[in-house]
């Protein structure tokens, strides 16, 4: 297929608005004081490519605090500066203080959203999901819309690149979004839905497909280099460095393909489905399976660096630090292991299911369960024994 390309005026689009903004009655969300800080957690894995974070995870040990929510999240929350921001099931987006986890505003939309946000500058980027079916720009120091369309049914991370805002949705469009002003840069059909998010790097961009297709374009043009075909669906993002890119599908096998070609280099396969997505350093691939099991693999060849079981699935993209990895479990736990050999570094039971991945943010690690609640995790000085407990916290 052919990329589907369109162009539209600025003119166009700002009188497109027009209706738009003056239709809202006042103001959607206005955040006092916000400043935008570059070291913010600001989108899914908080990168375009999926590698791992230049920050240490070896020392978070005790839970912080916790707080009830409102509504079910699927979604990763994104965290910069003072906000906080977590899609709700409830047709809702929920503002927080990252300090205490106290909510400071909210969004009313009319569907859903398990889509995670993404922030930059002054601006926040929601989705919702089929009964409302619409990506929207708003800016956080006036709290006025910027800029909507409607794109369908959208529960895909949203990943920044550049000055563009790269999303699919379930009807298995991808699209390339001028995040200023909301103009389709270009887009592509696939022939399934569109569940994970996109990876981009050196002029490209790859995306995955219930399909069971793995894409990758210019980023540029939206011309097709190449598509490499799975044995399964592909509901993860993928991961990419300068020479590979590293997908997960539905059977439960990593892929490792060469970025140039297309051609798979080497698999590795699990027992079970792969939900979750891969996060990548230097030299290894991490992430965790429903057969329980969470997995290091070398990039090089694929060959097991090592694997820690746990009792129940993992549907969490993990968070990947210079030296520990953390991720939740379906059984409600959340682990942190040492990265060279994948021993236990400290665990904690929040009581209820995790899917949506875990946010960093000046040292603090935040968590939402599917059952309405957040929790933050950091760190304290060790026990006499030198071993991490997990003391629980009062709400």
């Amino acid at each position: 297929m052919r990329p589907t390309h369109r162009y539209i005026s600025l003119a166009l689009v700002v009188i497109g608005l027009l209706p738009v903004i003056a239709g809202c009655s006042g103001r959607l969300v206005r955040v006092k004081d916000f400043k935008y800080s570059p070291h913010g957690w600001d989108m899914f894995r908080n990168s375009t490519d999926g590698c791992a974070v230049n920050a240490s995870l070896r020392d978070v040990n005790t839970l912080l605090w916790s707080r009830k929510l409102k509504a079910r999240v699927y979604a990763t929350p994104v965290v910069n500066n003072g906000l906080g921001v977590i899609p709700g099931l409830d047709k809702k987006i929920y503002l927080f203080n990252p300090d205490n986890g106290k909510g400071i505003g909210r969004i009313k939309t009319k569907s859903s959203s398990s889509s995670s946000p993404a922030i930059c500058e002054n601006l926040l980027y929601i989705a919702s999901e089929k009964d409302d079916g619409r990506l929207r720009c708003i800016n956080l120091t006036n709290g006025l819309l910027v800029w909507e369309r409607k794109l369908g049914d959208l529960s895909a991370p949203l990943i920044l690149h550049d000055m563009s805002l790269l999303v699919g949705n379930y009807e298995g469009e991808f699209y390339s979004i001028n995040r200023f002003t909301g103009e389709t840069e270009w887009s592509y059909s696939t022939d399934g839905p569109i569940k994970g998010g996109a990876a981009a790097l050196d002029g490209k961009v790859l995306i995955g497909s219930a399909d069971g297709k793995l894409y990758c374009f210019d980023s540029a043009t939206g011309d097709l280099y190449w598509s490499f075909e799975t044995e399964g669906a592909i509901f993860s993002s993928p991961a990419m460095d300068a020479t590979a890119c590293y997908v997960t599908s539905f059977g439960g096998v990593m892929h490792a393909v060469d970025l140039a070609s297309g051609q798979e280099l080497w698999s590795y396969e699990t027992s079970a489905n792969v939900f979750g997505s891969p996060v990548i350093d230097q030299s290894a691939v991490y992430f965790g399976a429903n057969d329980g099991g969470f997995y290091a693999l070398s990039k090089l060849d694929g060959s097991l660096i090592w694997t820690y079981q746990t009792e129940t699935i993992i549907s969490s993209t993990p968070l990947v630090g210079r030296d520990a990895v953390l991720f939740g479990a379906g059984d409600g736990m959340v682990y942190v292991l040492d990265k060279v050999d994948g021993s236990k570094l400290f665990e904690y039971q929040t009581g209820s299911r995790i899917k949506s991945s875990p946010a960093l943010y000046d040292g603090k690690v935040y968590v939402v369960t599917t059952e309405k609640k957040l929790f933050c995790f950091g760190s304290q000085p060790k026990v006499a024994d030198n071993r991490a407990t997990s003391a629980n916290s009062a709400e």
